[in-house]
């Protein structure tokens, strides 16, 4: 009997011996990208378009990994088009044996397109993509929009924990993501261990 659990032991260790992920970031916007992040083993990164870096994130780590991005900024990533306050997240957490959850948040309100999707995911669970693409000039109500030099560069949320006009915009283009605090959790993507990290794609 001390074989197979000898066995069973080094299988687990193994498993459990796995401290980080990677992460996919590609910008398919036809501009630089300034993407900021939580969480994530890489500082700040300048991606110009079409190209790709692959950062690595630490299961359970905290804060949870945050990833979210930035267009018309200076250099330094200062000056951008928006702010803080109003962009699209793409917010997940990998626990110790593998398991990824993930969901693209609109809570704040809405900058770029943004997808994610788990990269080979295992079979089971609800590891479906998750992305919202949002019309920030047609959709996004008068009162919520952030204009610059004429444009609305983003959709912001003024009532982040309830239901509002806003909320109810996104949920029009984008279903299947957070469009404010309290929102249905099933928009919450999960994959069971055996996926191999996660893709965010801007645009």
């Amino acid at each position: 009997m001390d074989f197979p659990i000898k066995h069973l032991v080094l299988a687990l260790l193994l498993a459990l011996s796995v401290t980080a992920d990677d992460v996919i970031i590609t910008n398919r916007c036809n501009t630089n990208i300034f993407v900021k992040n939580e969480g994530v083993n890489t500082g700040p990164l300048n991606l110009p378009p079409n190209e790709s870096r692959t950062v690595t994130v630490n299961r359970n780590g905290q804060p949870k990994p945050r990833i979210w991005g930035h267009v018309g900024c200076d250099g330094a990533g200062n000056n951008c088009d928006t702010t803080e306050g109003y962009v699209s997240l793409a917010e997940f957490q990998i626990d110790p044996s593998g398991w990824l959850w993930f969901d693209v948040s609109q809570v704040d309100g809405y900058n770029l397109p943004i997808t994610m999707e788990g990269i080979n995911p295992a079979a089971g669970g609800n590891c479906r993509v998750a992305s919202c693409n949002f019309n920030t000039d047609a959709d996004c109500p008068q009162a919520n929009k952030v204009v610059k030099d004429g444009r609305a560069v983003a959709c912001k949320n003024l009532d982040r924990d309830n239901p509002s006009d806003y909320s109810n915009a996104v949920k029009r283009s984008c279903p299947g993501v957070y469009s404010y605090a309290f929102d249905s959790s099933d928009v919450m993507r999960d994959c069971l261990p055996g996926n191999n990290g996660l893709k965010v794609t801007f645009c």
